[in-house]
């Protein structure tokens, strides 16, 4: 698995997002690297970087924060995307608000996880007709097996629970506790 791309490999383009004082990355685990910034408008946006044909593609995040933000969903709205055949990018505008994972919610979950059910009860209820991604246990379970026989999986971003198992082992998991859902 190759690490996340750094600002000196960014296109021209794709940098141009990076403000000086900016230039490390906010998150970089694996393959994708995130960075913040506020433009001289005052604009505060995120970059994510990734290498040509990861899976999933910043193309595909681009289009699902398209196809939901058309249904009222508050997504961040997309702001540039690129791809020069070697690093893709994608660039967005911050969502107003607090992250949940700030000190002041996390201190307070009685408060921020009804707050997080009620968001995700209604990402449910979106009216799923037309939805051109499919995410479904089959098509998904397909790409990790593809995945694990093309050695494109690290176990160094697995959960520790799960890292002992390593690959095969955590596919095997999978495959044995997949739900039916008739596909």
């Amino acid at each position: 698995m190759r690490r996340a791309p750094t600002y000196e490999q960014l296109p021209a383009t794709a940098r141009a997002y990076v403000t000086l004082d900016h230039r490390a990355p906010i998150y970089d685990p694996y393959a994708t690297a995130t960075w913040r910034s506020v433009l001289a408008n005052g604009r505060v946006v995120f970059l994510k970087a990734d290498h040509t044909g990861e899976y999933p593609t910043l193309a595909a995040e681009r289009d699902r924060c398209v196809w939901l933000g058309h249904r009222g969903v508050a997504v961040p709205e997309v702001i540039d995307y690129g791809d020069d055949g070697r690093i893709e990018w994608l660039v967005t505008a911050a969502l107003s608000g607090v992250d949940a994972t700030a000190p002041e919610h996390l201190s307070r979950p009685e408060r921020t996880v009804p707050i997080l059910a009620e968001g995700l009860r209604a990402f449910h209820e979106i009216d799923p007709d037309g939805c051109p991604f499919d995410a479904r246990v089959g098509p998904a379970m397909a790409h990790v097996a593809t995945r694990v026989a093309s050695d494109a999986i690290d176990v160094a971003g697995f959960h520790d629970v799960h890292r002992p198992l390593g690959v095969t082992g955590a596919l095997a998991r999978l495959q044995e506790r997949r739900p039916d859902d008739g596909d």
